[in-house]
């Protein structure tokens, strides 16, 4: 798990303004629908693993288990995540003011 400190981001962010001229800002502009967001915290595996979805007598359960390379169980649906794959995160949305100020 990796994370941003919400405290630390704020101090930071006060003496911060958005250049308005950058590309990535003037296609989110242009569209209507476009939101820009912070990353704060993301959620990483360490090493291979599989989210599996088995079908049961009470309905369907999710399972997330780690895969060993001499036990490969099979699965009715799964997905394999290689290790260091982000599998997570939560995010602020940021809101951009007429004078490049900005906050979360």
């Amino acid at each position: 798990k990796h994370e941003v400190e919400v405290s630390t981001l704020l101090k930071e962010i006060t003496t911060r303004k958005i250049n308005f001229d950058h590309s990535l800002i003037r296609q989110s502009r242009s569209s209507r629908k476009a939101v820009l967001c912070v990353v704060m915290e993301s959620i990483r595996t360490t090493r291979q693993c599989s989210l599996s979805v088995h079908a049961g007598i009470r309905g369907e359960a999710m399972r997330f288990h780690f895969m060993d390379e001499q036990n490969p169980k099979g699965r009715d649906k799964a997905i394999v995540f290689p290790a260091h794959t982000t599998i997570a995160f939560s995010v602020f949305e940021l809101f951009i003011y007429l004078d490049g100020a900005f906050g979360l």
